[in-house]
């Protein structure tokens, strides 16, 4: 096409009439030339273009409310107690399984089963839960059947390096060089490699004691006495991140910024639940949650809801239709990566060389 205008996208359907089905971005040039052509053609939503226009109403949100981040008193001020309502560490948004004895990969597994259990409860049949979550049917009726996480069993692995330890552990202390320790290793009849070596010595001496003097240490004091800083940057990325893929301390200071903004324990919970139904391709979610959060006090997150109405359709065929603007958008990143190597210092020839044979 000549340009991306409406128009010039008409002229173009136009000219291909055998278009069934278009995946594309949120712009509204290329639903009206299709509503104008065509009004059959299937639209479908790029998954990464509304996930990035609801990340951009937690950015937008976090950098409105605190310019310069977010400031709390050091953790050993803060109080343990904390407010069921808003702890993110005891409260479930469908997210964090209540087995926390579990790993993170374990945990993500029985949250699917719960979910498959739950939608064969409504449907109450294999064939329809196999076909609405797109999952074999053997799957589904095996995972039907459990009550408890599953367990893996794994056979435990040989510690080559526990005949070693006590004499790597001293040459560590001696400030011995990894590579050093390893060629010792190696005339004792060790057979691991080197990196495997690199990365035990790394281990103990991370586990050895350091010896502060006194000025460091109080330095030290002195510094965690002064007021924490969480920046805008971490606050947006807590927020928007999977709960299982924070650490303790930054969960505390979630929760300790869910009690002082209320609001921002609903947005954490309507990020979380709409990216699960995404991942989980739950269409019949969608217009529930769109619902919900349309009234939302947080005026950001009502206007996206409004936007998502209006372009609904498109939005549930992406959690339907396996197609994806992934391949057209790479090659697009590609050639701006590309032209901004050159930018300034050579011809668009030059360019349409480097784009055709690199």
């Amino acid at each position: 096409m000549a340009s991306r205008s409406t128009q010039a996208f008409k002229e173009w359907l136009e000219k291909h009439p055998s278009v069934e089905l278009v995946t594309r971005d949120r712009a509204t040039t290329y639903t009206k030339a299709i509503h104008l052509t065509n009004p059959n053609i299937i639209q479908v939503a790029d998954k990464w273009h509304f996930l990035k226009n609801l990340l951009t109403v937690v950015k937008e949100t976090i950098s409105s409310r605190f310019p310069k981040g977010w400031f709390i008193m050091p953790e050993s001020s803060i109080t343990k107690k904390t407010d069921p309502a808003t702890d993110i560490t005891i409260t479930n948004v469908n997210s964090i399984s209540s087995h926390e004895s579990l790993s993170e990969k374990e945990q993500a597994k029985w949250a699917l089963i719960l979910e498959i259990q739950k939608v064969y409860q409504q449907v109450g049949s294999i064939r329809q839960t196999a076909r609405q979550l797109k999952l074999s049917r053997t799957t589904v009726a095996k995972y039907i059947q459990l009550s408890e996480p599953p367990k893996q069993i794994r056979k435990p692995r040989v510690n080559q390096f526990v005949p070693y330890l006590n004499q790597i552990t001293q040459w560590c202390q001696e400030g011995k060089t990894a590579r050093w320790i390893h060629e010792q290793l190696i005339h004792q009849g060790f057979k691991g490699g080197a990196s495997s070596t690199r990365r035990k010595v790394q281990e103990i001496k991370a586990n050895l004691p350091v010896k502060t003097s006194e000025k460091a240490t109080e330095k030290i004091s002195k510094k965690s006495s002064k007021l924490l800083k969480a920046t805008k940057f971490q606050l947006t990325s807590f927020i928007w991140r999977k709960p299982t893929s924070l650490t303790q301390p930054e969960l505390n200071l979630l929760n300790e910024l869910f009690q002082a903004h209320a609001d921002l324990s609903e947005l954490y919970t309507a990020i979380q639940v709409f990216r699960d139904l995404v991942t989980m391709g739950q269409v019949f979610k969608l217009s529930q949650w769109l619902e919900r959060y349309a009234t939302h006090e947080i005026k950001l997150l009502r206007e996206f809801c409004l936007r998502m109405k209006r372009d609904e359709q498109s939005i549930s065929n992406a959690l339907v239709y396996p197609y994806t603007n992934a391949i057209c958008e790479g090659n697009v990143n590609r050639i701006k990566m590309i032209k901004r190597q050159m930018y300034g210092r050579a011809s668009f020839e030059l360019l349409r060389i480097k784009v055709l044979y690199s």
